[in-house]
């Protein structure tokens, strides 16, 4: 928890809803870089929230009654200064911000990814996870997405990473795969428990270093691994016209 007092001890709102003091002059303002990172995620989560109202159409004064609801008050000039990144929430208010706009606390505060069962280490790759985990976690992080990869050993729901993108967490199995033909060959499990809050994206090789990804529906899933399509017990073949390749993780999934 250090670094967390630390950056809100710094850079918050008094806990009253008010602007905090100025810092003293001549004295370097370390939380700037902070506050604008934490000010671009913010505007992420707004913009990924069909109910917060357009800036300038009364979208401070609708923070301001969202928290009032959740007995926390708060200030227009408070609201505004989490909005223009001048300063960060207290913790009280951290977490309520985050309830309204339905996001992680950890990541609108600093970007950390957590999934449903606690903190998850962050990390670029997995050294002990398959290639293909490793390869789909920089796709997603070339997009802009935060990766943080799961233990599998105590992992329930068989979830390889889990991902924040546009301000949402997925929990992601990574499915290798490849073209043959008009089918898509996918190297699968079908015996494999299917949580419906995990995503199963397929990692498919075009050809040489081309590869496209897309994700295996509850719907793909029964009609082509339940019901025995394939030469084996792990291979199942998707005709290509089926399939819904995903052009960027810069979008939500």
């Amino acid at each position: 928890m250090g670094r967390l007092i630390d950056v809100l001890s710094t850079s918050s709102d008094d806990g009253n809803g008010s602007t905090p003091k100025k810092a003293r002059t001549g004295r370097p303002m370390k939380n700037v870089t902070l506050n604008a990172a934490f000010a671009r995620r913010l505007q992420v989560a707004i913009d990924n929230n069909p109910n917060v109202p357009p800036k300038f159409h009364g979208q401070a004064a609708w923070f301001v009654g969202k928290f009032a609801e959740r007995g926390v008050p708060v200030s227009i000039q408070t609201v505004s200064g989490y909005l223009q990144g001048k300063y960060l929430p207290a913790p009280d208010k951290l977490a309520v911000l985050a309830g309204i706009l339905n996001v992680d606390e950890s990541w609108l505060l600093h970007g950390d990814p957590i999934s449903a069962h606690g903190r998850v280490p962050t990390a670029p790759r997995n050294p002990s996870a398959p290639a293909i985990v490793n390869l789909l976690a920089g796709m997603i992080g070339i997009d802009g997405g935060a990766v943080a990869f799961a233990d599998e050993d105590s992992s329930p729901d068989n979830a390889h990473m889990f991902a924040i993108i546009r301000g949402v967490q997925y929990s992601i199995r990574a499915i290798p795969g490849e073209i043959d033909g008009d089918d898509v060959v996918i190297t699968f499990n079908r015996k494999a428990p299917m949580p419906e809050h995990v995503l199963l994206l397929a990692v498919v090789r075009k050809v040489a270093f081309e590869f496209g990804v897309f994700e295996i529906t509850p719907a793909i899933f029964e009609q082509y691994a339940r019901q025995g399509h394939g030469r084996g017990p792990s291979e199942m073949r998707i005709p290509t016209a089926e399939v819904s390749w995903i052009e960027s993780f810069k979008q939500r999934l």
